[in-house]
């Protein structure tokens, strides 16, 4: 089943690619509303959330960044037996979640490699207090390079606060 997810996963990410140009001959970046469109969502029909991805060639050091006003909390990249994902909430008993965020909301995560360049990696829903939902994320890739940073942003893909950084 997981194999069939991630096949359905790429294909979707192809055809995403396939239907980018700009008219100018270069490929434009797909927008988080796109994406989150794109993405599945949860329901009694639909497949569970993805908590992990399979690591491949992708950024293999775990790394931790800490949110700055209005966003709270920390988010960490975590790197266990070749697979990787994203825990939200790191610290404290039992650990605080990232809140700030928009109540009942679909929240992408994107990694950032350098000022020039970011890309989703993943989908968590937040909760009616504002707070990401651990159960709910949707990874899909991991980062390619160490990450300067994560932004967080709405499925339209507006910033949600100033990016996390490496902590």
């Amino acid at each position: 089943m997981a194999r069939l997810l991630l096949v359905a996963a790429v294909a979707v990410v192809v055809a995403a690619c396939d239907s980018r140009s700009d008219g100018t001959g270069s490929l434009s970046q797909p927008t988080a509303t796109q994406l989150a469109s794109q993405a599945p969502t949860a329901s009694p029909t639909s497949p569970p959330p993805q908590p992990w991805v399979a690591l491949d060639t992708d950024y293999a050091h775990d790394e931790t960044f800490c949110a700055h006003r209005p966003l709270t909390g920390k988010i960490r990249y975590v790197i266990r037996a070749n697979r990787v994902t994203l825990r939200f909430g790191v610290g404290g008993l039992p650990p605080q979640s990232v809140g700030g965020l928009p109540p009942q909301s679909v929240v992408a995560v994107n990694w950032i490699n350098s000022p020039a360049r970011g890309y989703v990696i993943a989908f968590v829903h937040s909760t009616a207090t504002g707070k990401a939902q651990q159960s709910t994320l949707r990874i899909f890739r991991g980062g390619e390079v160490h990450g300067q940073g994560l932004q967080l942003s709405t499925s339209n893909g507006r910033p949600l606060g100033p990016d996390l950084e490496p902590c």
